[in-house]
């Protein structure tokens, strides 16, 4: 059997700031804004994505967010990873979109610009950038840290939203260099060596 959909692209002005997206498991699709310095997430109904049910959660204090679906998770885990307004980094999970909130665990105290993927493995990797250096946090599948925040490019990284994600066994982390080149590493060892 097959199945149509008809869809209509419009414009549309979205409140909030610094976006992130994922597709749960179960191919629901989400979204999250910084609203107020809240974090406000966006869930679509329906397969063309175009009725949106909004939760805000009770993180707050946030400049910026990055969300990724853990696909190991039956119940649909979604991770939320934040820059605090104090130049840190905190990770929180939600199973129930949003409504309820784990208690925030800092992944570093000085960083920013976070990024967040996991394989489907359940093995996580935050990215993010301090002092002109890449840092990576390796949590395995139970939140545990298996390799604690390390440089993996000194020097030379710009300001700006890193992002990370897995393909085939193959971890990419992408950033900003000095001369605002996009650049790519890769790691096939779990996150561990980069180049």
């Amino acid at each position: 059997t097959s199945h149509r959909f008809r869809v209509w692209f419009r414009e549309q002005q979205l409140a909030g700031t610094c976006v992130s997206a994922a597709v749960a498991p179960n191919q629901r699709m989400c979204y999250a804004v910084i609203e107020s310095g809240e974090v406000a997430l966006h869930f679509a109904d329906g397969p063309n994505a175009t009725n949106w049910v909004m939760q805000t959660t009770s993180i707050t204090d946030a400049s910026c967010v990055h969300i990724a679906y853990d696909p190991t998770s039956a119940i649909g885990r979604l991770y939320i990873i934040v820059d605090g307004s104090a130049n840190d980094v905190k990770s929180y999970y939600t199973d129930d979109e949003g409504v309820n909130v784990s208690v925030a665990v800092t992944v570093t105290g000085a960083g920013d610009d976070a990024s967040v993927a996991i394989n489907p493995m359940g093995k996580r990797i935050v990215l993010y950038h301090h002092s002109g250096d890449l840092y990576r946090v390796v949590y395995d599948p139970q939140g545990n840290v298996i390799t604690a925040g390390s440089v993996i490019v000194a020097g030379g990284v710009n300001q700006g939203k890193t992002a990370i994600a897995w393909r085939l066994g193959v971890w990419f982390a992408y950033y900003r260099d000095g001369g605002n080149s996009l650049i790519q590493i890769s790691s096939i060892d779990d996150g561990e060596t980069w180049s």
